[in-house]
């Protein structure tokens, strides 16, 4: 991910998740300093026990769709691993909108706030979930995307992390975003 992240300030996203708290670990070990940003709707903060009171580590309780927080995380800010997502066939199924309102406009607010802030890196975590019902294996991220019906609540998650890559990919090619 980073070929020395020593000196680096990070931003985590989802960083009180399973795999963004074992990042945050990484990253520290690896003599960054990291700050968490988590709403806490599906990471814990005993996930950051072994970290919480470690120097350079900073945890900011916020959620990604607020541009307030996103700005505030981002002070001093170097790079942005963003795993931060809306997860769980329970929200795929009882709340299909706020799935792809939190993965849509959480990732637009961070690119966006990336843009205006010139970040030297930013890192987004997809799913493989994005290839649907494809049968190849293994996939690349060349592999077709083959999705059911729209009406199937399964497809909002993919479609929402199909879309962030999208934008990332068009704030690559039009600002230049690392």
């Amino acid at each position: 991910m980073f070929a020395d992240a020593r000196g680096l300030s990070v931003l985590v996203t989802g960083g009180a998740g399973f795999i963004g708290s074992h990042l945050c670990e990484r990253l520290l070990t690896d003599g960054a300093k990291v700050t968490c940003l988590d709403n806490l709707s599906s990471g814990k903060l005993s996930n950051l026990s072994g970290i919480r009171r470690e120097k350079g580590f900073r945890l900011i309780k916020g959620d990604v769709l607020d541009a307030k927080t996103v700005n505030k995380a981002l002070r001093g800010v170097d790079a942005v691993c963003h795993l931060a997502a809306k997860v769980g066939v329970k929200h795929y199924v009882e709340h299909p909108i706020d799935v792809i309102r939190t993965n849509v406009f959480g990732t637009y607010n961070l690119l966006e706030a990336c843009r205006r802030k010139r970040l030297k890196r930013f890192i987004f975590a997809s799913t493989s979930e994005v290839y649907g019902k494809n049968p190849d294996a293994p996939l690349s991220e060349e592999s077709s995307r083959i999705l059911g019906p729209t009406r199937i609540d399964r497809w909002c998650y993919s479609t929402s992390k199909s879309v962030d890559e999208h934008l990332c990919h068009s704030y690559r090619k039009e600002h230049k975003t690392p």
